[in-house]
């Protein structure tokens, strides 16, 4: 017979009593983010043994222009045995000001992981010879203009924008 001690705590308070309703944030755990085409899909709190205490899933809906119209939000506090212990989810219906800032950011997102590409194949120096002159193209990405930006990529005659380069970073900014 199981009895309380004997019961699995969570792993975000060393308790047995439910902690749906703590700012999770504040308990200083290492914090993992995943992201898909600039999309957080997912978080997850690490404890130092490497054990998931919480975790955030995210599921996104889009029209066919792809603004969001609602994101379906799943939370799970995970026990010291491995179960999930608690689990909430809502969802957040978007207006279209909303719909707008969400996609700047998802694209901003992008931008991002195109630039870690960037210094990651060609280096340092000249990732900002590069994206110094393409800046302009990628405020027009932010704001949902692809054209300009992947144009300008695939003109560069920068020695250093390889068709591999090239083609890694394009990928990346398809959404």
């Amino acid at each position: 017979m199981t009895t309380a001690l004997d019961a699995p705590n969570f792993r975000l308070t060393g308790k047995i009593d439910s902690p749906i309703n703590l700012d999770y944030d504040i308990f200083g755990f290492q914090k993992f983010r995943g992201f898909v085409k600039g999309e957080l899909i997912e978080v997850k709190l690490i404890n130092s043994e490497e054990d998931e205490v919480v975790k955030e899933t995210r599921v996104f809906t889009r029209d066919e222009n792809h603004f969001v119209i609602s994101r379906q939000t799943t939370i799970e506090w995970f026990l010291t045995d491995g179960s999930v212990g608690e689990s909430k989810t809502w969802i957040k219906t978007y207006s279209a000001e909303e719909a707008i800032v969400e996609g700047e950011i998802r694209r901003k997102n992008v931008i991002d992981a195109a630039k870690y590409q960037m210094f990651a194949s060609v280096g340092k120096l000249y990732s900002f010879d590069f994206l110094l002159g393409v800046k302009t193209q990628m405020n027009y990405y932010i704001d949902g203009y692809t054209t300009p930006l992947i144009s300008a990529i695939n003109t560069s005659t920068k020695p250093y924008m390889t068709i591999e380069v090239k083609q890694a970073i394009i990928e990346i900014l398809t959404l």
